[in-house]
């Protein structure tokens, strides 16, 4: 069974009406502020230092606030107030549909005990496929940075929908693009676009917005990829001793057009979505294939 959306959830049960939904939807994307436009209206930071942040997280993986202390833009008192500030501010989608008057708190908590049973089941079945996988440190690091580098610098959080073993299926998206590694382990990181979320994503890294997929937008993705699994090395390297080195990020349109080396044996894909998005195609895969290390 895959793993639903609370929105999908309550449409299903009849609670809330679609437009309903999309409405509580665009009301709780309005009022949840990124702590940049919270920094930008509280004169904390310029935009220039905002810019310079964002660009910062794409060559490292740290927090939005660690980065401004990190470059002496704000003290970690200013961020803790940042936080705190947005905190205050950040709405769920459920209070989202209470505060339009779609659902009442009390049907509200109803069908959230209801929903946290049906998901839990769903979300550790996917996390003991990967760890159940050879060397699951691999592709547990591999997924683990996905999903925060996307929060980070794409600024969308996903969530895990399913995961397969299956070699043929890691291409269910029109827009793929992979960056083989190789060393004491060989592999490579394989991730599969809906249109929507790589011109998100090419955006995003490239702080300008795209409208349509061209060599630019491409770029930007290809840097973004080139993080993660540049990321994904290091960690591998310092938590497991693993060295890598890295090839060139590559788009490709089909299985058929993937070079996967005949040494690599595990395959470990993984389907996530993103919550916040869950009437529209933002939807994506990240494959890890890879030959275990051997053993000494």
């Amino acid at each position: 069974m895959p793993l639903k959306f609370f929105g999908q959830f309550l449409l299903e049960r009849g609670k809330i009406l679609r437009q309903e939904l999309l409405d509580a939807l665009e009301f709780q994307k309005q009022a949840n502020v990124k702590l940049g436009t919270i920094a930008l209206e509280g004169g904390y930071l310029t935009k220039e230092q905002i810019d310079h942040i964002r660009l910062e997280q794409q060559r490292i993986d740290k927090m939005f606030g660690e980065v401004a202390v990190q470059l002496k833009y704000l003290t970690p008192q200013q961020v803790q107030e940042l936080l705190e500030i947005q905190k205050n501010e950040r709405i769920t989608l459920g209070e989202a549909l209470v505060q339009k008057g779609y659902l009442s708190l009390a049907n509200l908590e109803q069908e959230l005990a209801e929903f946290k049973k049906l998901q839990e089941g769903v979300t550790e079945k996917v996390y003991l496929a990967v760890k159940k996988a050879p060397a699951p440190a691999i592709p547990e690091t591999f997924l683990d940075l996905t999903i925060k580098l996307f929060r980070r610098m794409v600024d969308i959080d996903l969530e895990v929908v399913e995961s397969h073993k299956d070699v043929s299926k890691i291409v269910p998206y029109l827009w793929n693009i992979y960056q083989r590694f190789s060393g004491d382990i060989m592999g490579l990181c394989v991730i599969s676009f809906t249109e929507p979320i790589f011109l998100k994503t090419a955006s995003h890294v490239a702080l300008e917005k795209f409208w349509e997929i061209d060599d630019l937008a491409k770029d930007g993705v290809r840097e973004f990829v080139n993080v993660v699994v540049g990321n994904s090395a290091a960690q591998l390297s310092h938590d497991n001793g693993l060295r890598l080195s890295l090839h060139p990020p590559k788009f490709f349109t089909s299985l058929a057009t993937i070079e996967i080396p005949m040494e690599i044996s595990e395959t470990v894909a993984i389907k996530l979505s993103c919550p916040a998005y869950e009437l529209q195609d933002y939807n994506l895969q990240v494959s890890i294939l890879y030959s275990p290390p051997k053993a000494k």
